[in-house]
């Protein structure tokens, strides 16, 4: 009996056991099932799209299981952007450009249960504005109109253009994609850049070497108004082919300003300026070469010849004539070439000449009956004139330098003058015509000659040249073709100089030796009979 009930009480006590182990495992189970059960769902985080400084991110939806609202939030790099909200789409603004970012969203349920979803992106690069071409460039003499095509930014930023031209800012913040380049030479290529520019600063640039057109004008061109100046040197011709006149002597002129006209460097014809009254001034002029005659006459206003300072090369005859209130003629100094005479006549009130300093090339020099002249001193590279020197008329001229240099002349006229001496020719070995001094009230002596060997075919004569007393500066004189000439100069009365010269003197005409203080013939003065 006690091991029958013993063996009850086993059976019992195992099945008590087993019965709570079995009790342990639901309660187990269901609390297992308890704690995963308030959990959202996963979900996946996707970078909708990149730029350099906007992200856009969305993800998928996380489902409570209890069916209750899910709600997000949002961190980039440990900091919170969004909180506890509804649509699954954030972007985020304003990032660092070419940066990398780790960021996640949090899925919450009202028990604030919670799931996590990574995710990472690297912002992209802030390009520049797309390449564009040029798509027009119209030249004119004086501008370049220039079309092109559009820069397009990657990042849809705004575009604007800087345009530069030879290096030198022009225009900024240009909207449009048109610009007139203005004020330039004609015949000049000029280097072009185009900058487009993002909100970034970043740049892409174009650049194209343009010239305007050759402005050359085809013709003559005659200018007789103020208006007709101004409009013609807006178009910034550079060479007429032709000939360029400013002439009102039959017409009414308001010409006071050539300055618009600066653009012509070149005259292939004749350039005249004539009587232009109101004209005051050359300033201005950028005039280089004249093909044919260029000609200043009868301007009354003028006082100067100011704006000749370009002045390189003419060809035919330099004319400067019955300019009444010309005072000063100087800093004509880049002057190289008169292909025929430099004529400076009849201006009644020029008082000094001065310059050419580079003119070394002239058929001929002639200055004449200009009343009021006391100076020249101009003309030291000149060094052989095919044709005349005259300086003639200038009946208060005292002072002559410059012409130091010449040593070979066609023809020679000194007359009615106060000069005192010939120093001026002190390099002169060869006259080849006439060379005549005369009615030179004030001349003492004419040792200036003294380097003088030769006159080719010519005649030698002074007339009335009261002062002179001797012929003293013309011992080295071995040659005259044609004949001499001493007449009515009271004062001379040695002619010892030209001995020498006599002693094989044939002339073709005869001489003329009268009306001076001695008057010796040939033979007296080969004789040595030569003063008295």
């Amino acid at each position: 009996m006690t091991q029958l009930l013993s063996k009850k009480n086993l059976t019992y006590n195992n099945l008590a056991k087993f019965a709570l182990f079995f009790l342990g495992l639901i309660i187990f189970s269901c609390a297992t099932d308890n704690d995963n059960s308030g959990i959202p769902s996963e979900f996946e985080v996707t970078v909708n799209s990149t730029s350099n400084t906007n992200v856009e991110i969305s993800w998928s939806e996380s489902f409570d299981p209890e069916g209750e609202t899910i709600k997000y939030s949002v961190f980039l790099e440990n900091q919170e952007h969004s909180s506890h909200q509804s649509i699954r789409t954030y972007t985020f603004e304003d990032l660092i450009v070419s940066n990398y970012y780790d960021g996640y969203v949090v899925a919450h349920d009202p028990d604030d249960n919670e799931r996590i979803a990574n995710f990472s992106f690297t912002t992209t690069e802030n390009l520049p504005p797309s390449n564009f071409e040029l798509t027009s460039a119209t030249p004119s003499n004086v501008s370049l109109d220039v079309n092109w095509t559009e820069a397009i930014d990657p990042e849809n930023e705004n575009v604007t253009y800087d345009l530069y031209i030879n290096e030198q800012l022009i225009s900024s913040n240009l909207i449009e994609e048109n610009f007139i380049f203005e004020n330039l030479n004609a015949a000049t290529i000029y280097n072009v850049k185009i900058i487009a520019k993002d909100e970034a600063g970043n740049t892409t640039v174009l650049i194209a070497n343009l010239e305007t057109l050759d402005g050359i004008y085809h013709g003559d061109l005659s200018l007789r108004t103020q208006a007709s100046v101004d409009n013609f040197g807006e178009l910034g011709y550079i060479e007429i082919t032709g000939n360029l006149e400013m002439d009102a002597l039959a017409a009414f002129t308001d010409i006071t300003d050539l300055s618009p006209i600066n653009s012509i460097k070149k005259v292939r014809g004749h350039f005249t300026i004539n009587f232009i009254d109101n004209l005051t001034s050359l300033s201005g002029l950028g005039i280089k070469h004249v093909g044919q005659s260029f000609r200043i006459t009868h301007n009354d206003g003028l006082t100067n010849l100011d704006g000749l300072e370009n002045l390189e090369e003419v060809l035919g005859t330099f004319r400067i004539e019955q300019n009444s209130n010309l005072l000063d003629i100087s800093n004509i100094n880049s002057l190289i070439i008169v292909g025929e005479s430099l004529a400076i006549l009849n201006n009644i009130n020029l008082i000094t000449v001065s310059g050419f300093n580079n003119l070394n090339t002239a058929d001929g020099i002639w200055i004449q009956a200009n009343w009021s002249l006391t100076q020249i001193n101009a003309f030291n590279s000149v060094t052989t004139l095919a044709g005349d020197f005259n300086i003639t008329d200038n009946t208060s001229l005292t002072t002559l330098n410059g012409t130091e240099n010449i040593t070979t002349i066609s023809r020679i006229f000194i007359k009615n003058t106060l000069l005192a001496n010939v120093n001026f020719l002190s390099s002169l070995t060869t006259v080849q015509g006439e060379f005549d001094i005369q009615d030179n009230s004030a001349l003492q002596n004419i040792t200036g000659l003294a380097s003088l060997t030769e006159i080719t075919y010519g005649s030698l004569s002074f007339y009335t040249n009261v002062s002179l007393a001797s012929l003293d500066g013309l011992e080295n004189l071995n040659q005259v073709g044609s004949t001499i000439n001493f007449v009515g100069n009271s004062n001379l009365s040695n002619f010892c100089a030209i001995q020498n010269l006599m002693q094989n003197f044939s002339p073709s005409y005869n001489p003329s030796i009268y009306n001076n203080l001695y008057n010796p013939s040939i033979t007296d003065i080969t004789n040595g009979n030569c003063s008295n």
